[in-house]
This record gives structure tokens, C-alpha cells and sequence, in this order.
């Protein structure tokens, strides 16, 4: 947050990943250009990561959004830690994203598009909140969603986290397999 130059009241939303067009950063920004304030607060947007989006996005960059480029992975945790929300609009077919994974484990709450592995960490509702789909509109209204309760950001960090604790460690993990060979 300091070395962004930001208030203390600053509500902070967070991108890290590949910058390619179907992450979705680029609606993400657009997302948080429409969104200056929430409840009083101002809110920024850091895109953290690299790829071919990064010369673009940096040139039409709004005031409230921030892209370092890609940064070491302490910092990449210290962004997320500081974060009010990590927000991943992706429309690209991946895995399960080691991102929301990072994210829950920096007990950030998030807000995701639908992708593989989010309803596995997001069993229920108060687990994180997924976006119906990634249009700008649609980011933005999930972004306020979350940002505008304190309360609920805490409750789905919290959730996801323990979730995360008890699902996808690698010693949860590893139980389940060990599991499953004794079966």
C-alpha cells in the first residue's frame, strides 16, 4: 500500500497473473476505473503480473488502478496479504488457479469468474463470490458486493481459508490419497 502511495482507508483490490487477454485484467481495470469509491472509501486496483496486456493497460491506465508488472513472489504475498479483495475475472480454460489458492491462504476474500476449482474452494455461499460472467459491469457490482460489507469480506477470508486449510494443503491432500490407497 505505501509503495503505492495510497490513503490508509484505501479499499485494495488485487490482480496477479498472466496479462493476456483472457484473464480478464483489462475488464478488471475498467471494472475499478467505474468503481472510485465505496462507501466513502477510495478503492485501487494493483494488476500485478506480465504478458502482452501490460503496455497496453499502462497506457490507459485510470487513476485508481496500479500495474507494477510482474513482481517477486514475497511480494506477490505481501500484495495479496494487504489486499481487501483478490479478484480473477478469467475467461481463459485453466486449471484449478494456484492464484485463489495464494489468495485464501493470505486469507484475502475474492471475487472469481467461474473456473476450475472455485466451487471446490467456494462449497456455499460465505466461501468467496463468483461473478455470472466477466463483463465490466458484472465485476464491478461483485467488487462493490464484497467491498461494501466488512463484515462479509471477513466471514468468505475467513471461510475460504479454512477451507483451504482442510481441503488443499499438501498434507490434506496427501490424507486423502493415503486414503484412498488403503480403500
Amino acid at each position: 500500500r505505501k509503495a503505492l502511495g495510497l490513503a490508509p482507508d484505501t479499499l485494495l483490490v488485487a490482480y496477479v497473473g498472466r496479462l493476456i487477454a483472457e484473464k480478464g485484467a483489462a475488464e478488471l481495470a475498467q471494472a475499478a476505473a467505474a468503481l472510485p469509491a465505496v462507501n466513502g472509501r477510495p478503492v485501487a486496483l494493483a494488476v500485478a503480473g506480465d504478458g502482452p496486456l501490460l503496455p497496453v493497460l499502462r497506457q490507459k491506465l485510470p487513476p485508481n488502478v496500479f500495474c507494477p508488472g510482474a513482481l517477486p513472489y514475497a511480494e506477490t504475498l505481501q500484495l495479496l496479504t494487504q489486499a481487501d479483495v483478490y479478484c480473477l475475472p478469467t475467461r481463459y480454460a485453466e486449471g484449478f488457479p494456484t492464484t485463489l489458492l495464494e489468495a485464501a491462504a493470505c486469507r484475502c476474500a475474492i471475487v472469481s469468474s467461474r473456473t476450475a476449482g472455485t466451487e471446490e474452494l467456494f462449497p456455499g455461499e460465505g466461501y468467496g463470490l463468483l461473478l455470472r460472467d466477466t463483463a465490466p459491469d458484472t465485476i464491478r457490482q461483485g467488487l462493490q458486493t464484497l467491498l461494501a460489507d466488512d463484515a462479509l469480506r471477513r466471514r468468505c477470508a475467513d471461510n475460504a481459508y479454512r477451507n483451504l486449510c482442510d481441503h488443499f494443503t499438501w498434507d490434506a491432500v496427501f490424507a486423502k490419497l493415503m486414503a484412498l490407497a488403503r480403500a
